[in-house]
């Protein structure tokens, strides 16, 4: 629970830590605060930056809300390193089955298109609303897309489930070369629609 797989790298609970290891999770939350008591990090100083290292969540057990800590990379391993060998083995095992994830793109399942789906739909209303309403009027009208930037965010997109294939961001910049933020709302909105279409 709580492992995340994100573009800049993993994240790991420290629940996924105390099942991977076979520790009580109480005692790998008192090792957190205290590796990080010794690093000189206030865990509440610690949650209100932009890019904590640390991060606090909650989780419901039998009707009770406990807490639990999500680590970086680097923390994971400065908490394994305070414990044995074997400890430490098993947290590196856990963080190179993550990684690995990075690697391969998320197989979707019917629900999470249908979920994707439901998210489209919606947000193409609210577009449609908001040109309706003349909100969007003119804005992007003038903006030229980045090209040179959009294959490199296809790719980023790529690592996180988006199914793009390499011939797509292969031709991504030729695509949208002298295109205006206006020009790409109007076609993603168009191919909303037909693929909405073609799915109900």
């Amino acid at each position: 629970m709580g492992e995340l797989v994100t573009v800049e790298g993993v994240k790991v609970s420290s629940l996924g830590i105390a099942e991977r290891t076979g520790t009580e999770h109480k005692h790998v939350m008192a090792k957190v605060r205290k590796s990080l008591e010794k690093q000189g990090i206030d865990l509440a100083d610690e949650f209100s930056s932009t890019s904590p290292c640390v991060e606090i969540s909650t989780y419901i057990n039998r009707g009770k809300e406990y807490e639990y800590y999500i680590l970086d990379e680097k923390q994971a391993f400065i908490l394994a390193g305070s414990y044995d060998p074997i400890f430490l083995g098993k947290v590196f095992e856990l963080i190179n089955e993550l990684k690995e994830q990075i690697k391969q793109p998320k197989e979707l399942t019917i629900v999470d298109y249908a979920k994707a789906l439901i998210e489209s739909d919606a947000e193409k209303q609210v577009l449609e609303q908001q040109i309706d309403e003349g909100a969007l009027r003119g804005e992007g009208a003038e903006n030229m897309i980045d090209a040179d930037g959009t294959s490199a965010k296809m790719e980023a997109l790529r690592i996180v489930g988006l199914p793009y294939s390499d011939e797509e961001i292969a031709n991504a910049k030729s695509e949208v070369e002298g295109k205006t933020e206006m020009d790409a709302l109007i076609a993603y909105l168009q191919e909303l629609g037909t693929a909405l279409k073609t799915r109900r």
